[in-house]
């Protein structure tokens, strides 16, 4: 499964300042990769390199051809640009699957709403991070969601369901046992739920505020097969854990 992702931050350090100072959860190994240490439950901080373009380690494309640009105006600027978001999605993919980009040009623009792309192949690209002479999105208003990426479709759920048998899988995991074996395969999608139950909601003393539900619903793609023992691709962001370990 491939994930958009908006931006890229590149940090750039000398190999003795990143050995200079060390953190106890997460810190740089021998060979400068990152190390993650467990608690007494095996839980861990999520290794995130997967969120990347195309999943990571891939290049951000540049030379996406322009099909629009805009100057900012006076006020709010998200109808204009969400307009210019709307005529590139309408565009035909080319052969790389890219309909063209939006470039903004150098100046402020004032967002007071919620920007939508929904159509793949849509690129959205500013004139550089220079403060005088860059693209500077000014958010206003309260907080909400600035951008939003999502397809036009929903999950179509399919399948056996399946119990995860472990008393407890940690944050950051990326495998478990489930019950009865799996009839899927590698490469297969799957949900995996993490339900709100009451008991679980008392434990955190959240009563006033959530009410049980289907709670998260995560989607990851079988790795691998063990047995009962499936791995999947990204880690959980949340531990799983029975009524008996709570």
């Amino acid at each position: 499964m491939k994930r958009p992702f908006a931006s890229l931050l590149v940090l750039l350090f000398a190999v003795s300042d990143l050995r200079a100072a060390q953190a106890a959860w997460v810190h740089f190994g021998a060979n400068i990769s990152l190390v993650y240490s467990n608690d007494n439950l095996g839980n861990h901080l999520p290794d995130f390199s997967f969120a990347g373009y195309e999943g990571g380690g891939v290049a951000i494309p540049t030379n996406v051809v322009v099909k629009t640009n805009l100057t900012a105006i006076a006020g709010d600027n998200t109808t204009q640009i969400q307009g210019a978001i709307n005529y590139v999605s309408k565009l035909t993919p080319d052969a790389n699957g890219f309909r063209g980009a939006v470039l903004l040009n150098s100046g402020t623009y004032q967002i007071a709403g919620t920007l939508t792309i929904s159509s793949n192949g849509v690129v959205l690209r500013g004139s550089g991070n220079n403060t005088s002479t860059g693209t500077i999105l000014l958010v206003t208003g309260n907080a909400r969601n600035v951008f939003t990426v999502s397809g036009s479709g929903s999950w179509s759920k399919t399948g056996g369901t399946y119990a995860i048998t472990d008393g407890y899988v940690p944050l950051g995991a990326t495998n478990f046992d489930i019950s009865p074996a799996p009839a899927f395969s590698v490469g297969s999608t799957i949900i995996v739920q993490r339900p709100w139950t009451q008991p679980w909601i008392n434990a955190i003393a959240m009563s006033n505020y959530w009410t049980p539900g289907n709670g998260l619903e995560l989607e990851r793609t079988v790795t691998a097969i063990s047995g009962n023992q499936i791995t999947v691709d990204d880690p959980l962001v949340n531990p799983i854990e029975s009524s008996t370990v709570i």
